[in-house]
């Protein structure tokens, strides 16, 4: 896919990568934009954001989230085993007695890898890792803060910009 984007698109939009990632599948397509002649297209990232200023209750909503891609989609299950990701099968299985169970299962590691969490400062400190890493465009997708109307999150996290 990567080959493919480099030589036919603009642009991508990639989802749950971590900076290595990120950074790998650039290189890639940099290599084959030079054999190209070209220049590469450009490189977007969906991140899970899990804006708050109680900063527990922004690690609980990204783990959430986190463990509900895990539990409910094998490709993105399979994309987290391919970034080295271990324990996504344990959290898998444990979301077979809910989804609160596996997000007890998703570590900090990883929800720093792949998600932006925390009060304003935090992440913006943590969208400089995924710029350096060549992110043009960082799309942010709300996470799910268990007791809070989805437009409450939505509002919240769109101060971010301002």
């Amino acid at each position: 896919m990567i080959d493919l984007l480099a030589r036919q698109t603009d642009g991508s939009l990639f989802f749950l990568k971590t900076e290595d990632a990120v950074r790998k599948a650039n290189r890639r397509i940099s290599a084959i934009s030079r054999e190209l002649s070209k220049q590469p297209p450009d490189c977007g990232l969906i991140v899970p954001c899990a804006f708050h200023e109680n900063v527990t209750k922004a690690l609980n909503a990204a783990r959430t989230t986190l463990a509900m891609y895990i539990v409910e989609y094998d490709v993105y299950r399979d994309l987290l085993l391919k970034q080295g990701f271990k324990e996504v099968d344990k959290i898998a299985a444990a979301g077979r007695s809910g989804l609160e169970d596996a997000s007890k299962l998703v570590d900090d590691s990883m929800v720093g890898a792949l998600t932006l969490c925390g009060t304003k400062y935090d992440i913006g400190k943590q969208m400089k890792k995924f710029e350096q890493a060549g992110v043009h465009l960082i799309v942010l997708e709300p996470c799910f803060f268990e007791g809070e109307k989805l437009s409450d999150t939505i509002h919240r996290t769109i101060e971010l910009n301002g």
